[in-house]
């Protein structure tokens, strides 16, 4: 008798295991399934360019013998641009009062949506002389302006005369150093050599060969 009772609570044990795994099986499946996950955004991984890397910044279909050196750039004529400001290198002798002269060849006198705006027009431009009382300003309205009506320049060569005030011109002729993109240059590299003479009532009154550097900034050119 005692047997059979030992056999049964076996038999029902067994039974009761066995419904138990089942149980944890079923919830497993079904918690699976239905688990809920936190929504990720689909976002393009971090990727960090390093601009004086040119391989992370240039395309991927770039052609590297395509790629020219700036160097090469400064003696290529098809880069040349002479626009910007000329200012001296060396301390002037006779022209003490000089500050810079300006070459502007692009048309900015209108608006920058109008199609024209940009476009080349006949190199024109002023030199302006240091007050040496009121010194220099960024707005140029303490300077002492000539007009360049006029400048001629072919072939690497420039000229021109300013407008005459109170009697007095000045004259430059001179010769481009660097035929080519001004942008690629180091700071104060000489671009310009040439003689410049200032007349008063038609005589020369000073004259000495001097040698410029070359800068971007829009202020005095236009």
């Amino acid at each position: 008798m005692k047997f059979k009772n030992f056999l049964l609570n076996l038999a029902i044990g067994i039974s009761a295991l066995l419904f138990g795994l089942a149980w944890v099986g079923i919830y497993q499946f079904f918690s699976g399934v239905f688990e809920t996950r936190p929504a990720t955004l689909n976002v393009s991984p971090k990727i960090d360019f390093d601009i004086n890397n040119p391989e992370s910044v240039l395309p991927i279909d770039f052609e590297e013998d395509k790629l020219s050196d700036p160097k090469e750039d400064e003696d290529n004529p098809k880069f040349f641009d002479p626009e910007g400001r000329y200012y001296l290198l060396e301390e002037s002798k006779k022209f003490k009062d000089f500050y810079i002269f300006t070459i502007h060849n692009k048309n900015f006198e209108v608006a920058p949506d109008d199609k024209r705006y940009g476009e080349f027009v006949l190199p024109q431009g002023t030199i302006f002389l240091e007050d040496k009382d009121k010194g220099v300003n960024d707005n140029c309205d303490m300077h002492d302006p000539f007009a360049i009506p006029k400048i001629d320049i072919e072939n690497g060569k420039i000229n021109f005369t300013t407008k005459k005030r109170d009697g007095t011109t000045y004259e430059f002729k001179g010769e481009f150093i660097v035929k080519g993109n001004f942008y690629t240059l180091e700071l104060d590299e000489k671009v310009l050599k040439g003689i410049l003479t200032k007349k008063k009532n038609g005589k020369t009154v000073a004259q000495e060969e001097l040698t410029f550097g070359w800068d971007n900034s829009e202020t005095c050119l236009h």
